[in-house]
């Protein structure tokens, strides 16, 4: 049924605007995400993502209001957010590493609540620095943190007896 929903809104929205793009709706567990790759399509992105992300609201929203259910929808036009995302991340990993190498916390620039949610399970993987954000509406801001306490891991090798010193990366290594 949400499905369904998905897809008649988004043909009302795109008729109104006369394009016809290709669509993929895709089912990801309890939330949906919408691939729509076509030509001429920028106007649909807007400066910076802003058309995008209010062309989601409005879709998210009208499913809402159909369903009367909140339907978590992630919209992407011609890979534009994943791309976006991509960036982000080798952005971040960057922060991670002034945070490890100053000890000091390190504030983001301006990110949208869908990609600082995006940075706190990116850096939910490392064990050695935190996330936090702070402040309100758009003044809400993203710090990297380093964990006071995050040591330095001994390591010995039990055959030569060497003794190697690593610092911890990654929860996943």
């Amino acid at each position: 049924m949400p499905k369904t929903s998905i897809q008649k809104h988004l043909d009302t929205i795109l008729g109104f605007i006369d394009v016809s793009p290709n669509v993929v709706i895709k089912k990801d567990g309890d939330a949906f995400r919408i691939d729509v790759e076509g030509e001429d399509l920028n106007f649909l992105i807007g400066y910076r993502g802003e058309s995008l992300d209010a062309f989601q609201y409005i879709l998210s929203h009208a499913v809402f209001k159909e369903n009367e259910k909140w339907i978590p929808i992630t919209l992407d036009i011609n890979g534009y957010r994943q791309e976006k995302l991509d960036k982000l991340e080798d952005m971040i990993k960057g922060f991670v590493d002034r945070a490890r190498f100053h000890q000091k916390e390190i504030r983001l620039p301006p990110l949208t609540p869908y990609e600082r949610r995006h940075v706190h399970m990116l850096i939910g993987d490392y064990i050695d620095v935190n996330s936090e954000s702070r402040g309100d509406g758009r003044d809400r801001r993203l710090f990297v943190i380093p964990v006071t306490g995050a040591q330095e891991v001994k390591q010995e090798d039990s055959q030569e007896g060497d003794q190697e010193w690593n610092l911890p990366v990654s929860k996943k290594t």
